[in-house]
């Protein structure tokens, strides 16, 4: 049985488009959003100094119409996209236009908790083949069921891992992981 959720978003700069907040009520995650062109005003924001996931998303030059993710994780998450923000040759990534930080409200996401979800996230976009990922796989996830964080803190997808240890054997984007 499906249980009613309300979601808080606030719209920092009053445009849709823009940057933006938002939270699940009784949840203690908390997201906020831009678009690359503010990036730098999103960084400035003290959530991206906590641990959690980012996600980067763009158009995927190679198919029409197409998505392109990359899903990362880290203990000052902010860095993450400022260095994905440099040009190609310098080690960042061109394809992204949009970038969503997930944290904890009350700075309780630990270095597991973010590996877990992002692990968790890449599963989920596999599954859902809405997006092409750049990343696949996280870079190491040791999670398992006993180590897992508790189900009151995050949705509903996130709270029950689909194996005992989620691994990925291949860096093929098509790649499930089990």
């Amino acid at each position: 049985m499906s249980v009613g959720r309300s979601i808080r978003v606030y719209l920092v700069d009053g445009t849709p488009g823009g940057l933006l907040t938002a939270e699940i009520m009784n949840w203690t995650g908390h997201i906020v959003a831009a678009p690359r062109s503010d990036l730098a005003i999103l960084l400035r924001r003290p959530e991206t100094s906590r641990t959690g996931v980012y996600l980067l998303l763009g158009d995927d030059p190679e198919t029409f119409g197409g998505s392109v993710a990359y899903i990362g994780e880290g203990d000052d998450v902010g860095t993450r996209p400022r260095q994905h923000a440099r040009a190609e040759e310098q080690g960042g990534k061109d394809f992204w236009d949009r970038a969503i930080v997930l944290t904890s409200k009350d700075a309780n996401l630990t270095k597991a908790h973010a590996r877990y979800l992002e692990s968790g996230f890449i599963a989920l976009a596999q599954q859902a083949r809405r997006a092409r990922l750049v990343r696949p796989a996280p870079s190491s996830c040791s999670a398992h069921r006993s180590r897992s964080p508790s189900g009151s803190q995050y949705p509903p997808a996130m709270t029950a891992p689909r194996a005992a240890s989620p691994q990925v054997s291949s860096p093929d984007p098509t790649t499930k992981i089990t």
